[in-house]
């Protein structure tokens, strides 16, 4: 701030203004008839828009927004960190809670948790690399379709299939390979075939 704004806008203190532009670099506010040039303070993630009523910190020549008062419009809030973003909670709960859409990009993410539980009615995956490791995994889903170009599954004690009805169709070689095979069948099992061979 310049001597001439200093006379109008008290240093080391706390004022509120309205955003009147914004680009990558700056931010310009606005108090009464002062413009001043801000920037957004570390502990303000919510990132200002223009029009939106601002708490300004004026400390000597730098002026920081640390919080947005109101939003100039009901746009959704965007959070922007230059730094990582680590959300800890003391009582071990973090519940995100959205009226429509939870939406997450990222280039790569890790999650440890020792327990999930996932209600939804539409769940759409799409991913290059996808690993799952659980000692134990129960899902209840009304319909589920999966498309991949190679699916390798690896089990290393017990695997069972219960189902109504079951179709399997394979357009190349299907090859079983088992130390034991068991077939029960309470109706009709039937085998269509040009060559059988049995050794």
């Amino acid at each position: 701030m310049n001597s001439l704004m200093s006379s109008v806008m008290p240093q080391n203190s706390i004022v509120n203004a309205r955003v009147k532009e914004r680009n990558q670099e700056s931010i310009v506010v606005q108090n009464k008839q002062v413009s001043l040039q801000a920037k957004k303070a570390t502990s303000c993630l919510v990132e200002p828009n223009i029009g939106d009523k601002v708490l300004l910190c004026i400390d000597g020549e730098d002026v920081y927004i640390i919080a947005i008062l109101e939003q100039a419009t009901d746009a959704p809030l965007e959070i922007v960190t230059e730094q990582s973003l680590s959300i800890q909670s003391s009582s071990g709960d973090i519940t995100l809670n959205a009226q429509e859409s939870l939406n997450a990009f990222a280039q790569n993410a890790t999650m440890v948790i020792p327990k999930v539980s996932l209600l939804a009615k539409v769940v759409t995956l799409k991913s290059k690399a996808l690993n799952t490791i659980a000692t134990s995994y129960q899902g209840f889903i009304e319909r589920v379709t999966s498309r991949h170009k190679t699916l390798i599954t690896s089990v290393e004690s017990h695997e069972e299939h219960q189902s109504g009805s079951s179709r399997r169709v394979v357009n190349g070689s299907d090859i079983h390979q088992v130390q034991e095979s068991i077939t029960t069948a309470e109706g009709q099992v039937k085998i269509d075939a040009a060559q059988i061979n049995i050794a």
